[in-house]
């Protein structure tokens, strides 16, 4: 995707009220796109931060695990010892 693609102004989705299918909106609007470009064009696309730094969220996903599926995902890690996250090393 050119740089001017990734920087233009663009209207905003509209706020969905379930992320999920807010998401696959996003994708489809966006078509096959590096995480890069997925990070920059869709949250410059997204209606507020918080939904932009989901998108952002996603994007260093796919860098971490490439074959990601295409939903929402998330990182989850815990330790043997407990499971309060300020024992968390």
């Amino acid at each position: 995707m050119p740089w001017q693609n990734l920087i233009e102004r663009s209207e905003r989705l509209p706020a969905h009220p379930d992320l999920a299918e807010g998401y696959a909106t996003l994708q489809q609007r966006l078509g096959p796109v590096t995480p890069f470009e997925l990070a920059v064009a869709g949250a410059r696309l997204m209606a507020t931060p918080g939904l932009a730094f989901l998108v952002g969220y996603q994007a260093a996903l796919r860098v971490l695990w490439p074959s990601a599926p295409q939903g929402l995902g998330a990182l989850c890690a815990t330790e043997q010892r407990s499971l309060r996250p300020a024992d968390l090393h």
